[in-house]
């Protein structure tokens, strides 16, 4: 039986340090393009642009969190464990906040691929992260080997939703055409 998660991780330190640049870059881009019209955010009718962003920012500082847990040294399983049950019921919260927001609203923004790409992706991820939590808790060594899943499932949406929000800014930078 294993004491820390270190031994068990190692094979992925290459993974997670490639997920925690890849999504810290991301970040720093959502933060560049939503600066090059900041005032999008403070629009009335924007509204659905400022929970976007905000989902996005969410998910991508999830990611990079779950990257740094998964690179700590003699990381034990209780706090690994809790590590994962804490990112993912955070993250779970948020979305489903977000989801239920979002069937309140109408409009094209808000259509099935939208919120597909935009929350399900990410609590599929959420919930990946929650189950390997418990199986890291019930003595799953090797439940760690399906994080890959969550991390996927949040890179699609991210970058996904991340070349959505820098489309629509785009847009509203040209005016109506």
């Amino acid at each position: 039986m294993i004491t820390t998660y270190s031994q068990e991780l190692q094979p992925w330190q290459n993974f997670y340090t490639l997920t925690g640049t890849a999504a810290a870059t991301v970040m720093g881009l959502l933060f560049v393009s939503m600066s090059l019209n900041p005032s999008m955010m403070n629009a009335a009718n924007r509204n659905h642009t400022r929970a976007w962003a905000g989902q996005t920012m969410n998910n991508l500082v999830s990611l990079l969190l779950l990257a740094l847990l998964c690179m700590l040294p003699d990381l034990d399983i209780p706090a690994f464990a809790l590590g994962l049950l804490a990112l993912g019921g955070e993250g779970i919260i948020r979305g489903l906040y977000r989801l239920k927001f979002a069937i309140s609203v109408s409009g094209e923004q808000w259509a099935l691929h939208h919120v597909l790409m935009r929350l399900v992706l990410p609590l599929a991820a959420y919930a990946i992260m929650i189950l390997v939590g418990i199986d890291v808790l019930r003595g799953d060594a090797k439940a760690v080997d399906h994080l890959v899943w969550a991390v996927f499932l949040m890179v699609a949406g991210g970058a996904m939703t991340a070349w959505a929000l820098l489309s629509e800014l785009g847009a509203l930078r040209d005016g109506p055409g």
